[in-house]
């Protein structure tokens, strides 16, 4: 029923939302309410690619194994890999105690990630730009706020603020999230351009990059208001 490019397994879609959905809704309250979200998300959004045209089932169901796979490693596995957090805890103490940093490594690591997801996704950038930007914006935040007052203070936390300040940061990260997402689509060059994966690569970094650094940026200045 719809056009769609790349390759076919594993379904996209249906891996992605098995690891997002899980993993969100992991610390919400309720068991109903975790199960309803973290599995029936997942099913409908996994059996609407079959229903598209756009995956065989065995390409959802791959999906949806992998992506189990990534959240129990996540929800379940790396809390319990404690060890490591600490180590890495303290080779960061030791870089900034010595004037260093770990922040060139950090964003070579994620541009490294973000060239294995292109080389795997073919034409479609649009995943390697969105962990690229993603964890660009999210290391440069908590760099620059834990440069600046020896700890992780300053950096944006959602549950804070009144009830005002929460509707304001909403409608901006949503309206800044839109300009990005269909301004560029509207000016960047289409399928048909040679330079479409770069464009593309670059729109949805720049997108990750709104979400973990310039609009935390401005929701802590909105909360100081």
């Amino acid at each position: 029923l719809i056009g769609a490019d790349g390759f076919s397994t594993p379904s996209g879609h249906a891996q992605n939302s098995a690891v997002f959905w899980p993993v969100l809704t992991e610390h919400l309250k309720g068991k109903m309410i975790r199960l309803a979200l973290s599995l029936l998300l997942p099913f409908c959004i996994g059996l609407s690619r079959i229903y598209l045209g756009v995956h065989y089932p065995t390409d959802v169901l791959l999906g949806w194994s992998i992506g189990a796979v990534i959240s129990v490693l996540v929800i379940f596995v790396l809390p319990a890999a404690k060890g490591l957090h600490e180590l890495l805890k303290k080779m960061e103490a030791a870089a900034e105690s010595s004037g260093r940093s770990l922040r060139t490594i950090k964003l070579a690591l994620a541009a490294f990630t973000a060239l294995a997801l292109n080389a795997a996704s073919g034409r479609d950038s649009s995943m390697g730009g969105a962990v690229f930007g993603f964890a660009a914006g999210y290391i440069l935040l908590t760099d620059t706020a834990r440069a600046k007052t020896g700890t992780e203070k300053g950096r944006f936390s959602a549950a804070e603020g009144s009830l005002a300040q929460k509707a304001l940061r909403l409608a901006v990260g949503l309206a800044g999230l839109a300009a990005l997402y269909f301004g560029l689509k509207r000016f960047f060059p289409g399928e048909e351009s040679t330079y479409y994966a770069l464009f593309r690569f670059i729109r949805y970094g720049l997108i990750g990059f709104w979400a973990t650094w310039a609009a935390p940026k401005i929701f802590i200045w909105i909360g100081s208001r």
